[in-house]
């Protein structure tokens, strides 16, 4: 996990909980800048060009148009250079630490801009004549010498090529050297796929088809293959980035024309192919394709693709979400970029709302949604922040409400201790456990959803796992003799795993989910009553009644004795914990609520004890 900036609020008064992770989400909008500008760019691009360390934005077509960032979100028009460009990149191709600007213009010429570091570009310098076959220019570093090179399209049939010209680190570029591309091409996308350091290709038709091809350290590439062919009219439109948190951004965001279908290409970070998922919606706009960045702040990256955000899960799933419309009609130009300073990419977009208005650049900022439910034991719920309310109402017979968990696609649910889940639009209940299956003395504790939210997991006092709606079984604790009823159980981050934890410490580790330690060897002054998964996957918390805090693996932000000064105890004991932004929230048994993380204090019923107990704490979802 990140750093985390400690914030701890809580309530000093408190009686009995369990807890589900918290993590924040994000929202896009509404807008906090609608600006008119000259006319619709090509290519809109960002970079600091005025070295004051915050990104602007610079959009490239019949001007070059510079947006300075002022740190709060709305970018204050720069200087305007007459260009006719129809595509455009920034970097630094001289090496001074200065971004420079390439564009593409005037039937077909390649032009420099050396960047002068105080908001403007040098005037141009020629890099190449008119010819007018060229399409699109790019800059990376293809041979794999530390220099970014120069990479343009060629369309002219049957002639369609990328043209490659190595750079010299000083701002200029060698021979050419040329590699053959499918027929139609619309646009490309640069970046390592394979798992060394020079950028491969990924290059996307206007026949819905998308070709991989492998950079050669003579600056060519090599190995083309189809990685996708839709056999549609729809053009495609291509984005890389980190979508299934391996650390490398080498994963392929796919989008159709109409922006209505999202295809996601999972690659491990040898290049071999890991996994797909597909995700489609309606109410969708024609634009350039997919944008992809961090936009809740989480450490992974997400999608935005034709007005619609999409957040993506640790194992690339993608989860639909509402974004509030930027009000601007088809062919919209975006990127992503953080404008406010808040740590998590804005959207910047450019289009026409009417002909009456022309054209517009608008900053959708990414707003952080924190919030959480707590649940009683009866089914009434209470919610805080941005979080949305359940409504279950367990009859007794059902041995009342013992966990809640959001589902990844919306909704949350509710499980009772006889091993009902409550879920859907009417909050009806599957028996997952089924009638006479829980042993004396048994219960159902636990409740974890897999990444798509389709199919979950139950969990029993006696370490039992109950697969449902297609979760795989991994195994469970049936066949040993426990120490301590579990209390607690939840699933890895990537949905092929998970682990329990007993009252005594002792954690139990299933599937992908790696065992880092437990206190179930250590004498306790309370016992375990939660674990938590880092959302990062690398670890993995306890909490003890008492507050205390053991950490395997993931960053200790804190706990309850080392912030509490001596005299003062908890008016109930702690039940439960969840992620929440960069940190945890723990729960008492009345209610209260502690939070060691980033995001806000929602409140607590800690003061405003309900009739019955909180049995558990879920988190806010869009």
């Amino acid at each position: 996990m990140r750093p985390p900036r400690l914030l701890v609020a809580f309530a000093l008064a408190t009686s009995s909980v369990a807890l589900v992770a918290t993590p924040a989400t994000a929202a896009l909008g509404p807008p906090n800048a609608n600006t008119a500008i000259g006319g619709l760019p090509a290519a809109l691009l960002t970079g600091d060009v005025d070295g004051d360390d915050r990104p602007d934005v610079v959009a490239v077509g019949a001007a070059i148009d510079v947006h300075l960032s002022r740190g709060d979100g709305s970018p204050a028009t720069g200087v305007s250079l007459s260009a006719g460009a129809t595509d455009g990149v920034l970097g630094d191709v001289d090496g001074d630490g200065l971004l420079d600007l390439v564009t593409l213009e005037n039937g077909g010429e390649v032009a420099l801009r050396r960047g002068d570091g105080a908001g403007s570009f040098e005037p141009r310098s020629l890099v190449a004549s008119a010819d007018g076959e060229r399409r699109s220019v790019r800059l990376a570093d293809v041979t794999g010498d530390g220099a970014d090179d120069l990479v343009v399209l060629r369309s002219a049939a049957p002639d369609t090529a990328l043209d490659v010209r190595p750079g010299d680190g000083l701002g200029g570029f060698g021979a050419i050297t040329t590699t053959t591309v499918p027929s139609a091409p619309r646009s490309f996308v640069l970046g390592p796929l394979d798992g060394d350091a020079r950028a491969d290709v990924v290059v996307v038709t206007a026949q819905g088809r998308a070709d991989v091809a492998y950079a050669t350290a003579a600056g060519g590439f090599s190995g083309r293959h189809t990685l996708l062919d839709t056999t549609s009219p729809l053009a495609l439109a291509a984005a890389l980035g980190d979508l299934d948190s391996d650390g490398a951004s080498d994963d392929i965001a796919l989008t159709r024309g109409d922006g209505c279908s999202l295809t996601v290409e999972l690659r491990q970070p040898d290049g071999t192919f890991a996994g797909r998922d597909v995700a489609s919606g309606t109410d969708c706009r024609d634009n350039e394709g997919p944008v992809v960045a961090d936009f809740d702040g989480d450490g992974r990256d997400d999608v935005w693709a034709s007005t619609r955000y999409m957040g993506v899960g640790a194992a690339g799933v993608a989860a639909r979400s509402q974004v509030d419309e930027t009000g601007l009609g088809d062919g919209q130009r975006a990127a992503a970029v953080d404008l406010d300073g808040d740590g998590r990419d804005d959207l910047v977009v450019t289009g026409t709302a009417s002909p009456a208005s022309g054209a517009r650049l608008v900053v959708l900022p990414s707003r952080a949604q924190a919030g959480y439910i707590l649940l009683d034991e009866v089914g009434a719920s209470y919610q805080f922040g941005d979080s949305t309310s359940v409504a279950a109402n367990l009859a007794s017979w059902y041995g009342g409400a013992t966990d809640l968990a959001t589902s990844p696609a919306g909704g949350a649910a509710v499980l009772d201790a006889s091993g009902g889940v409550w879920q859907g639009s009417q909050f009806s209940r599957e028996e997952v456990v089924g009638f006479g299956r829980l042993y004396d003395g048994e219960g159902a504790v636990g409740l974890a959803y897999t990444p798509t939210g389709q199919g979950g997991w139950v969990f029993t006092s006696f370490g039992r796992v109950f697969p449902f709606g297609g979760a795989p079984f991994l195994g469970d604790m049936s066949a040993v003799a426990l120490n301590g009823p579990v209390l607690d159980a939840v699933a890895t981050p990537s949905g092929l795993g998970y682990y329990m934890v007993a009252a005594d410490g002792g954690v139990f580790a299933f599937g992908d989910a790696t065992f880092r330690g437990s206190m179930g060897s250590q004498r306790l002054n309370q016992p375990v009553e939660s674990l938590v998964a880092d959302p990062d996957g690398t670890g993995y918390w306890l909490v003890a009644a008492d507050g205390g805090v053991f950490a395997f693996g993931a960053e200790f932000v804190g706990s309850l004795p080392g912030v509490l000064a001596p005299g003062p105890t908890l008016n109930a004991p702690v039940v439960g914990m969840v992620a929440y932004g960069n940190g945890y929230l723990m729960v008492g048994a009345d209610g209260g609520v502690f939070n060691f993380s980033n995001l806000p204090f929602e409140g607590s019923l800690g003061a405003d004890r309900p009739a019955v107990d909180i049995v558990a704490l879920a988190e806010h979802r869009d």
